[in-house]
Parts: structure tokens; sequence; C-alpha cells
């Protein structure tokens, strides 16, 4: 894994962090065993940002995980080393987090995105439509765009790397009159049913990839990675840690995101192949993602990276999100949802007035009346590292609370956002609901599906509420500092 596996995030320095509250260079308390050996003693940590002195405890013999490693120093200084792995297998301990002078520092680029997505003649993903993006390129209201890039575009075969689809994009926003970023999104799968959307290594293999029963709008199974074999996520973070020693703090990109969790269908496949429980499937998820996570916070100390969550949550995998977030917050990473949709269930025409969104939680007062409760796994999650209380003031989040937000959040509007409500009450929704950082506008327009606004309308309801002095959350999150 590269540099990547000294960095892994720790639940206690993840709630620290968000608090206000950690330490200058403490040491933190040992990792229990994930299987059965008892953890090893943390490590000590070093001052003035020299790191930590000791590497955690070894693994307990029956494959319990290790002890984690030092904190980071008071300065600002790198985290210590994991412990080493179980005798039998256990994994290594994580590394220890930042300490409070420590949090990671980012560039920070807020604001509405614009999806400008450019497809070829498979439906694969391959970079920035220049002539989608014309339709802002103007604009300050924007930010900038958002583009997805599928994996196999980007990593043919084995360490056979293809930057270009990211260096036209940046080429191309640099060269515009008016500022503008973009977001970069890693796509691990294939909507279209066609193609494999692995390297072609990847993809020899069929073991490595599986179809959905879940179809797309045209009623095709969609293609996915497993990405719970070690032989796939590792090569996952390969990529990852590429783009790192390539594009971190790069100024032009405003953050990099994962595709959204597709649990429900890979909870069923993995449960059939490997004869296991649900719990073992949840395990197994949260070991590929919190490796995931922190390769990320490896290769990107300088630059936002969001992991997207199914709009309509996963209630099933809360266990995997509790397991998973804290680590991801602690890196310095955000998390979000791909649909601010408002609007009753299942979708229709009718462009309904009711609301709902995947960051809500029901029966929390504070989301406002007016709001059909989700009760999703993110709603819980986002109340606890997305947004936190001010520091001088306990009291809970209400409607005229002052948000304070623990965690970059994004937001965006694909397909299913245009086909409920308005663009006015989506934005609504990012602005009051989500407290969103960054919301991405889709392009569509309307063709063969029956849509309730187009980008017109999103671009108009942008304008209209940065005229009022009110567009987005540009509040920088407690989990790191503006660059």
């Amino acid at each position: 894994m590269k540099k990547s596996s000294a960095i892994a995030g720790v639940l206690l320095v993840a709630m620290q962090a968000l608090q206000g509250c950690a330490s200058e260079g403490g040491a933190d308390e040992p990792r229990g065993a994930a299987l059965g050996g008892g953890a090893g003693a943390a490590g000590t940590a070093g001052s003035d940002g020299t790191g930590a002195s000791n590497t955690g405890g070894s693994g307990g013999s029956d494959g319990g995980s290790a002890g984690a490693g030092g904190g980071a120093g008071s300065d600002g200084g790198s985290a210590g080393a994991g412990g080493g792995a179980g005798s039998d297998g256990g994994s290594a301990g994580a590394g220890g987090g930042a300490g409070a002078s420590g949090v990671a520092s980012k560039n920070w680029s807020p604001g509405h995105y614009l999806y400008a997505d450019k497809e070829d003649d498979k439906g694969s993903f391959v970079g920035l439509d220049p002539n989608k993006a014309a339709l802002v390129s103007n604009n300050a209201n924007f930010a900038g765009y958002h583009f997805r890039v599928d994996w196999k575009i980007l990593e043919p075969n084995k360490e056979q790397w293809n930057m270009a689809p990211i260096t036209q994009a940046i080429t191309h926003v640099n060269s515009l009159p008016t500022s503008k970023k973009v977001i970069v999104q890693l796509v691990e799968r294939d909507n279209t049913g066609k193609i494999c959307p692995l390297p072609a290594d990847l993809c020899a293999d069929e073991d490595n990839w599986y179809y959905t029963s879940d179809m797309n709008d045209a009623g095709v199974a969609k293609i996915m990675p497993k990405l719970w074999k070690p032989e796939v996520y590792n090569r996952f973070i390969g990529l990852i840690d590429e783009l790192g020693s390539q594009f971190n703090d790069n100024g032009a990109i405003a953050y990099i995101a994962l595709d959204e969790f597709n649990f429900p269908e890979a909870r069923q496949r993995y449960m059939t192949e490997n004869a296991a429980t649900a719990a073992q499937f949840s395990s197994a998820m949260t070991v590929t993602f919190l490796a995931i996570h922190d390769a990320l916070s490896a290769a990107f100390p300088n630059t936002v990276f969001i992991q997207m969550g199914g709009w309509n949550g996963g209630v099933s995998e809360q266990k995997v999100f509790d397991d998973i977030i804290p680590n991801l917050v602690a890196g310095g990473g955000g998390f979000g949802e791909p649909d601010a949709v408002e609007a009753l269930r299942p979708f229709s025409a009718t462009c309904s007035t009711r609301k709902f969104g995947s960051l809500q939680d029901s029966g929390k007062a504070y989301w406002g009346a007016n709001y059909e409760p989700d009760g999703s796994a993110w709603g819980p999650l986002y109340r606890t590292y997305a947004l936190a209380p001010s520091n001088d003031d306990p009291r809970p989040l209400t409607a005229s609370f002052q948000i304070r937000t623990g965690a970059p959040i994004m937001t965006s509007s694909q397909l299913p956002s245009l086909k409920a409500n308005s663009a006015q009450k989506v934005l609504e929704y990012v602005q009051h609901v989500a407290h969103s950082n960054f919301h991405s506008w889709s392009p569509a327009s309307g063709g063969s599906h029956d849509l309730c606004w187009t980008v017109d309308d999103a671009i108009a309801a942008v304008n209209a509420a940065a005229q009022s002095g009110l567009t987005i959350n540009e509040e920088v999150p407690k989990n790191i500092t503006a660059k």
C-alpha cells in the first residue's frame, strides 16, 4: 500500500478533533483486538512536530489487531507508525491521528459545481466535457465543474497510468478568464452493463467483478467490482497512491470523490459466494473502506476527499458506516450523497412538494416539520461527525442555531434529483437541511426522461440566491484547516 498504511485515523482522535480538544502530542489508547488477541500498547507521541517516538504494539496471537500508533506532534508532526501484525494474520495497527495543531491543511473551494462529464461511445466516463462546462464558464456563482472518470480509463492495465483526463481538465480550467475548480470523481463500476469497469488484467478474471440485479434506466444489469477482495481493493489503492503523487495540493482540484456505496447488492453476492453471514460481510467491507480511506488520507494530505453514500441511506449497513465514518473524518475526509432529492417515493412527474433526503434522520426535530423523515443510516452519522454545536453553546442543533461544520459535506443532483420537485426546492435542501459545502448540478435538460426541472432552472436558482447573498455553506470544517 506504499505510503498509505501509516496514517489511519482512530475513533478517539476523530471525536477529539471534532470537539476541538485533541491533545497536543498525547498518545492514543490501545485499540482492542478484532478477532481474539489483545492489542499492543500505543506508542508515545513526540513534541513540536517530530511525530511519534514509538510504534504501536504487536497484534494478538489469534489475529487481534495491533495497537494504534502514537499521536502526532503538537505542531503538526506526522503520525506514528502502526503496530506490527498479529502472528496468525491479524492486521497491522493504525497509525496515530493528528494532534491539536496537526489538523490537515487543505485547499478549500466550497461552492456550486456543474456536472460536465464526457462519455465515449460505450458509455465510459472519460473526463471533462468543455461543451457542458461552457454553460457556466463565465458565471462567477459557480465554482467549477464535477466530472467522473472510470478506473479503467486511468489504469487501462496494471500500473499503466493514463492521467490525461485529469491533466486536460486542469489545463482547461486554468485557461478560463473566470476562476474555476474541478471535482474529480473516481468511478469503479459500469452502469451501462456493457463493459467491465476494471483494468484489463483484473477484468480477465471474472471472479473480480459481477453483474447486479439492480437495473439501469435501460433495464440492463450494472457491473460492479468485488471490492471486498484484497486483490481488487489493493489495486484501487494503488490508483489512489498514483493520483496523490501527481495531483495532491493541485489548486485546480476542489476535491476527490468516491462513488456511492452499493451495499445491498454486494452483501447478497458476498454471502452467496462465501457462505457467509451478514455480519461477516459488514466486517469485510469495513476492512475495505478503512484501507481505501486511509490511502486517500495519505495520498491527499492537502486535498479534500469525500465518500459518497447512496441517497436512500442503507440502514442495513449501519455498522459499516459506524465503523468507517469516524476514521474517514479523522483523516480529514468528508461525506455526502449523490442525489439531493425532495419528493415522496416513488419518483413521479408530479413534482411533489413533500421532501426527504438521505441526510435526514427520523424523529429529529431540528430537520424541520416540513421534511419527510427518511430514517437513513446517514442521519445519525451526519449529526455526529458533520455537524457539531459551537464550543461555547451546548444547545442541540435547531433551525435558528448557527451550524458548526465538523467535516466537508457534499450533495449533488444526479438524474433522480431531476425527477422530483424543483431546482429551487433542491437548493433549499442543500442550504437549510444538508448545509452542504459543495453541491453539483446535473446538466440534463429533458430528452427521454420525464424531468421536473432543467439545468437552466438550476442556474437561475443559484443566481437568484447569490443576489440575496446566500448560496452555500462556506465554513471551513473543524477536521481540516484551509490553506
